[in-house]
C-alpha cells in the first residue's frame, strides 16, 4: 500500500480524479479553501508528502528523490484503480506532479502548478546536498523555529504590493 497518505473526496473512479499535492511545511489541509469547490467538479485525491501531515517521514534518504516520489504516486494512482487524473502541485508537490507528467504523460489529462522551481535544478549534486545537510543540521539542533527561519518557510513568503 502506498507510503503516503491520501484521503479521497468521492469515488476516484467517478469521472477523472484531480491529485492535489501540497509544498513543504504544509499538508493536504492547504486546499481546503478550494475543497468544495473542486469537488463539485472532480473526485479529489489529496495526498500527504512524506513527514507532513498524516504521511510518516521517510525512511531512507534514497526515498527523498523526485524519482521515488514519483514511483510512490504512480503506486497509488494503481491502487486506486485510476487510469487517468489530474495533477495539481503547490511548489515542491509542484515539481513532484511534474516531474511525474513527464515520466507517466499517458496518465496525465492536466497539469496545474505554482512555484516548482526547486526540482527543476541540480538539487542532488554536491554542493546542492552540503547545503541540504547544513539546513538539516540547523534544523534538529533549533526545531521548529529553525525551521520558520528558512528562507522559504510561509512566514517568510512576500506578498505582491497592492
Amino acid at each position: 500500500m502506498p507510503r503516503m497518505f491520501h484521503e479521497l473526496v468521492g469515488d476516484p473512479r467517478d469521472g477523472v480524479p484531480l491529485l492535489l499535492l501540497h509544498g513543504m511545511f504544509a499538508s493536504r489541509r492547504m486546499w481546503d479553501l478550494n475543497r468544495e469547490a473542486l469537488a463539485a467538479r472532480f473526485p479529489l485525491i489529496l495526498v500527504d508528502l512524506p513527514g507532513h501531515g498524516a504521511s510518516p517521514p521517510l525512511e531512507d534518504g534514497e526515498e527523498a528523490t523526485p524519482a521515488a516520489m514519483v514511483a510512490e504516486l504512480e503506486r497509488l494512482r494503481a491502487a486506486l484503480g485510476v487510469d487517468r487524473w489530474c495533477l495539481c502541485g503547490q511548489s515542491f508537490g509542484a515539481g513532484i506532479t511534474l516531474h511525474y507528467a513527464l515520466t507517466h504523460r499517458a496518465r496525465v489529462v492536466a497539469q496545474a502548478f505554482t512555484n516548482s522551481r526547486t526540482l527543476f535544478r541540480d538539487a542532488f549534486g554536491p554542493e546542492e546536498t552540503a547545503i541540504r545537510k547544513d539546513r538539516i543540521a540547523r534544523i534538529g539542533a533549533g526545531g521548529r523555529e529553525a525551521m520558520g527561519n528558512e528562507t522559504f518557510h510561509p512566514r517568510n513568503a512576500r506578498r505582491f504590493p497592492e
